[in-house]
């Protein structure tokens, strides 16, 4: 099983699909808002990759691509 490792956050959020999921969910008109997905003491904080490994933030990122495309 993958681990995950705390080191590499900085490294995973500038990579291209680090910076695409960030800019979905916390940037300008962000696709699915904060509040629908994040625990209320973690919100307006820093993005964790750690917090998208529930998978939720991910799938609903695929059910709007997938709406928007078909």
């Amino acid at each position: 099983m993958p681990q995950i490792i705390d080191d590499n956050d900085e490294q995973f959020w500038k990579e291209p699909l680090g910076a695409w999921i960030k800019d979905c969910i916390s940037g300008c008109d962000a696709l699915i808002p904060e509040s629908t997905w994040r625990k209320d003491e973690r919100r307006n904080t820093e993005l964790q990759f750690t917090e998208l490994c529930d998978g939720f933030v991910l799938m609903a990122i695929k059910g709007i691509n997938y709406t928007i495309t078909y």
